[in-house]
Order: structure tokens, then C-alpha cells, then sequence
């Protein structure tokens, strides 16, 4: 939620609109790395937030195929559709359109909260990690549309790289006009890691029902969205009133 028009540049936000965009990233890596760790301890002993490791996973189990009582081959084909559908619905929603978070973006986190619900109440049925995947799916396109920079919260693969490459380009630039980069690429490593760590002791603790915070993470997001678009419609309201009475 920020105040900018859709195509000012992150970097070039007011410093209050810069922390509740990073604030808000923050927890939704928190997030993204705590179902990362809660799918990879015991839920599917597989992670199911990011495709790089189960694209591979799909090939290599074609030629050592899993063993009675493990994920079925074609079950990590589910997964990566999954995500791929997931990314879809919030292109169908919010378009090619850099926008301010709102109202779209609140009605795509109701349908990851969904998803998630979904994926509790069927793991650890290859089903359910679909529409697990499919909920990340919907959170890592629902943040990747701020202008500047990519913002991922369901893995971290770009996150390092780009850390890296934000400190190159400062050395070689000789200057850190790259440098504010970093004030949103690292805190999301950091609370990634934090949201692995504990999803791990979660799981240790409450098994699958350790993926329910996260529905009422998502759920609580969208209820608090809702009511600023409405606050703020409301505000923008009286202002169009109090103009139009102003002799």
C-alpha cells in the first residue's frame, strides 16, 4: 500500500511508502520461506516454492524413479503447473499495468488464501502440494509488479544474485547510486531464512497444521487492504466534496 503514482520509480518513493513497501516484503519472505520450510521437513520433504529445484527434480526422477510411498512422478509436473497457474490468474487479474497496491491485489492474496486452505486440508496428497505451489504462485506475480525492481517472496535465487550484482555495479560505478537496492534485497534474504528456520520448528511441533498461520496470514493482508482502499476512497471522496463546495 503507497501513496506514488504506478509509474514512479521505486527508488524515488517517499521514505514512507519505501518502508511499508519493504515492510510488507519482508513479511511476505517471512512467509514464503516459512511454507518453503514446512514443505521441505516433512509436509512433502520437497520444496514447492520455487521451480528451479523441482524442474530438476522432475527430470532426475525419470531416471531413478521414486519408491513405493514417495511423491509419484508425475506429481512434481502438477507442482510446476501449479505455479505457472498461479502466476496466470494474477496476470487475468491486475494486467501488464504497474499499480499501486490495492483492491486487485487484495482479491489475489483471498485466492492464495484459498489455495493454501485447499493445500492444508489435502496434504500431504500430491493435490494438495499443487495448490500449495499454486499459492506461491500467486504471491511471488502479485509483488513483481513494482516499477524498478523485481520483488520476489517465494524463493531467493534472483534475491542473492541481484545482491551481488547491486555491489558489483557499485564498484564499478565507483559510487552507490545502486546501493538502495540492497535496503530491500537483503532484508528479504534475512527474513526468508527466518521464515525457513521457523517453519521448521513448526513442522517439528504441529506437523501440517503448521501451514495454517499462513491462511491467516494471507487472509489478514487482504482484510487490512480492503479497508485502506475503502478509507482511502472515502477520503478521496470528501476531498471532491469539500472542492466542490468551495466557493
Amino acid at each position: 500500500i503507497m501513496d506514488p503514482a504506478p509509474n514512479v520509480h521505486l527508488k524515488d518513493y517517499k521514505a514512507t511508502s519505501f518502508l511499508l513497501v519493504l515492510v510488507g516484503t519482508c513479511l511476505l519472505c517471512f512467509h514464503g520461506g516459512y511454507i518453503n520450510g514446512v514443505c521441505v521437513t516433512g509436509v512433502f520433504r520437497q520444496g514447492l516454492t520455487h521451480m528451479t529445484g523441482l524442474t530438476t527434480k522432475s527430470a532426475v526422477v525419470l531416471v531413478h524413479p521414486p519408491q513405493p510411498g514417495q511423491i509419484p512422478i508425475w506429481a512434481f509436473y502438477t507442482f510446476i503447473l501449479g505455479f505457472l497457474l498461479g502466476g496466470m490468474i494474477v496476470g487475468l487479474i491486475i494486467g501488464p499495468a504497474r499499480l499501486n497496491w490495492g483492491v486487485l491485489q487484495a482479491i489475489c492474496m483471498v485466492i492464495e488464501a484459498g489455495a493454501l486452505a485447499g493445500g492444508w486440508w489435502l496434504a500431504p496428497a500430491p493435490l494438495g502440494g499443487a495448490l500449495i505451489s499454486f499459492s506461491m504462485g500467486v504471491q511471488n506475480a502479485v509483488t513483481s509488479n513494482f516499477t524498478g525492481l523485481t520483488i520476489r517472496t517465494s524463493h531467493v535465487s534472483g534475491t542473492v544474485l541481484d545482491i551481488g550484482l547491486s555491489l558489483g555495479q557499485c564498484i564499478h560505478l565507483r559510487d552507490f547510486t545502486q546501493f538502495w537496492k540492497l535496503k530491500v534485497h537483503v532484508p528479504s534474504w534475512i527474513f526468508f531464512w527466518l521464515g525457513s528456520l521457523v517453519g521448521t520448528i513448526s513442522f517439528n511441533h504441529l506437523g501440517k497444521n503448521a501451514l495454517l498461520p499462513c491462511v491467516g496470514l494471507t487472509v489478514v493482508l487482504s482484510v487490512v487492504t480492503f479497508m485502506y482502499c475503502v478509507a482511502m476512497a472515502i477520503n478521496r471522496y470528501r476531498q471532491r466534496k469539500e472542492y466542490q463546495e468551495t466557493p
